[in-house]
């Protein structure tokens, strides 16, 4: 092995004038978390960790190397979040917590390796190659995948696969929970972030993180970790009885999500008011039969469930698990799309899946090599995806427009009324001049905080579903906002010491403005430069895509596709040349919710630079930072080249991949 070449975060000997020429990591890149193992830690004298794949709440996963013959694998360790720490450079950890806490947490952790280990030899099951105890915790060699996790092989195909391809997909699985459940174990943690698609078209269980050995003669409860629209109602509950059915039915919601890109409701609430749609009202290709199976799989209440996953596959279908003789029956219950054999029997071919050549992450979304490229080529094919053209104010029409303003302006009218009363009746004001300033106060103040607020318009305007704009489509301007209720009050304030006639001049000028111009513009609104109508929204469209672009020949400029997050699955356009994303609608036009975890006002820039054909990744001073490339932690203006097929993350899971399209 040259150690000289070897880069310390994807463990590859590919290090040329100090740059990976596989991950694009610099020599003396900076470890993400901080608290987890310095890049090139050697562990129990065989392996050299290098850095994060992932980081969970039980625990970091690190790729590594193995000193003796240089193969690589994934190391996880125990690190349980809360419960242990590690000073920045360290090695040991630290428990936070009662010792035997944390002890007893780490022998789970062991526990539940020697599960997988003992599982090794079954093809569909991530194989441990080796267990042991060092730095006051654990860890556990297992081998290195590559390819791409189901949850984000759906991102990339759209959001949900057909009926005949998820069956295809995932028939594995069935054999393999099989053999588990024979075993006494449970799983505990099906979910499609845990069926792994290797490179080489096998499909793989991941992550036992939640799994126990459910011995019978065993009565102690233990904790779970709970996978929400996933986990079964048992799995709630402290004694709550489960056994084989509690797989059957997180697996009945994996292939759901798979064929309706619907994650089911939670299981608690289905026990309250069960408002699951049949899978054969969202999928066209659903048999009947499948569909009723597969409901039947996802009772709420296990013992109306499917009780095991040989029941679930043989009744879903409709065959033989495994006839005497070991050879797979024929299909049954309404045809599946497959091809027809001389017998009559439906025969089926084995998944294609693609992935990248460089490794995929098993713990990690957002993967930086996004499944479905190779070598910057997109191989995989979407049937439809949905795509945002731009950003602009809903267009109505202008009596409906005036109508709903009026109903705005009685309502916010009766609340300024409300508050002018009791105002007025603490304060004890009697004069009518008085009464008048303290009105136009009270009105100048409601209208102005509500529509220079994020909400961007007052309680009236929300309940007639109307916003306040500038004219362009941004948020309004504190000044804008302020001269508008200016205006648009002014007659209230005029009444104080002059005719009144001149008032209702004021008035009656702002309503026919509003009668004679084109869009139904008052005075108030001409001035001011803003405009009232629905709230700003992304044109959103369906269009069909077959995709094949290889980065040696771009066609097109790139967009940067959310594969994660809030705007999960949409396409964001560069042709502008710059995309600036965060939570101020004023300065970015990527806008995310006021609640985005993570996400700051102005977060961060993508520019593409059409004489370099490049794209460029730039924080713009965010509270937590921008991730990129490999996981990487951009500080405040700090900037980051992308290659077709990498990714940034920002926020809470906030993850976009630029492709070509």
């Amino acid at each position: 092995m040259d150690f000289d070449r070897l880069c310390l975060k994807c463990m590859r000997e590919g290090v040329e004038n100090g740059v990976c020429i596989y991950c694009g990591t610099q020599a003396g890149f900076v470890q993400e978390p901080p608290f987890a193992l310095p890049a090139g830690t050697i562990l129990h004298g065989q392996y050299m960790a290098g850095g994060v794949l992932g980081c969970g709440g039980f625990g970091i996963t690190y790729a590594a190397v193995d000193l003796r013959d240089g193969h690589r694998v994934a190391i996880k360790e125990y690190f349980p979040n809360g419960l242990g720490t590690r000073s920045m450079g360290e090695t040991g950890v630290i428990s936070l917590v009662d010792m035997e806490d944390f002890r007893y947490g780490l022998e789970q952790f062991l526990s539940e390796a020697r599960i997988i280990y003992n599982c090794r030899g079954t093809p569909n099951i991530i194989q441990v190659e080796k267990l042991f105890e060092e730095n006051n915790t654990a860890y556990y060699a297992m081998e290195y995948l590559e390819g791409q996790d189901l949850k984000h092989y759906l991102k990339e195909r759209g959001g949900k696969l057909t009926y005949r391809e998820t069956s295809e997909l995932l028939e594995p699985i069935f054999d393999v929970l099989s053999q588990v459940h024979s075993k006494n174990i449970i799983h505990r943690d099906i979910s499609p972030d845990n069926i792994y698609l290797c490179r080489d078209g096998t499909v793989k269980l991941l992550d036992f993180g939640a799994a126990r050995a459910a011995l019978q003669e065993k009565s102690k409860s233990l904790d779970v970790i709970l996978k929400r629209g996933y986990a079964p109602v048992e799995q709630y509950y402290s004694h709550g009885r489960q056994g084989p059915w509690t797989d059957v039915y997180a697996l009945g919601c994996t292939i759901y999500k798979c064929i309706t890109g619907i994650v089911p409701p939670e299981s608690p609430q289905r026990l309250q008011k069960d408002e699951c749609i049949p899978p054969s009202e969202l999928c066209d290709d659903i048999p009947g039969q499948a569909s009723a199976v597969l409901m039947k799989a996802m009772e709420v209440l296990y013992e109306a469930r499917i009780q095991n996953a040989a029941e679930f596959k043989a009744a879903l279908y409709g065959r033989t698990f495994m006839d005497g003789a070991g050879r797979k029956g024929s299909y049954g219950g309404g045809d599946t799309g497959g091809t027809s054999g001389e017998d009559g029997t439906v025969g089926t071919e084995p998944p294609q899946v693609t992935a990248p050549t460089s490794p995929g992450n098993m713990d990690q979304p957002g993967n930086m090599t996004q499944p479905g490229y190779i070598n910057g080529t997109r191989t995989g094919t979407s049937k439809r995806v949905t795509v945002i053209t731009s950003s602009q104010v809903s267009q109505e029409d202008k009596w409906t427009l005036l109508a709903k303003r009026f109903g705005a302006y009685v309502i916010d009218c009766l609340i300024v009324g409300f508050m002018a009363a009791a105002v007025g009746g603490f304060a004890e004001i009697d004069t009518l001049q008085s009464l008048y300033v303290l009105t136009f106060l009270l009105y100048f103040l409601y209208g102005f905080i509500s529509e220079a607020s994020y909400m961007r318009a007052t309680a009236g305007k929300k309940i007639m579903k109307l916003q306040v704009f500038t004219s362009s489509g941004d948020n309004l301007p504190a000044g804008k906002a302020a001269l508008r209720n200016l205006i648009k009050y002014a007659a209230i304030l005029v009444s104080v010491g002059m005719p009144f006639y001149l008032a209702a001049a004021l008035e009656l000028a702002d309503v026919l403005c509003a009668l004679l111009t084109k869009k139904g513009e008052p005075l108030h609104d001409l001035i001011s430069g803003s405009r009232v109508a629905g709230p700003v929204h992304y044109r959103v469209s369906e269009q069909a895509a077959e995709v094949k672009v290889e980065a040696e020949k771009p066609q097109g400029i790139p967009v940067i596709n959310c594969v994660s997050g809030h705007f999960s699955g949409q396409y964001f356009p560069l042709e502008g040349g710059k995309l600036i994303l965060g939570r101020n609608a004023a300065r970015c036009n990527v806008v995310f919710p006021q609640d985005a975890a993570g996400v700051s006002s102005v977060h961060c820039e993508v520019i593409y630079d059409s004489s370099t054909k490049s794209v460029i990744v730039k924080d713009l001073g965010s509270t937590y930072g921008t991730f990129a490339v490999e996981g990487r932690k951009l500080e405040a203006q700090q900037m980051a080249m992308l290659q077709i097929g990498d990714s940034f993350t920002i926020g809470d899971q906030n993850t976009f991949l630029v492709v070509i399209r």
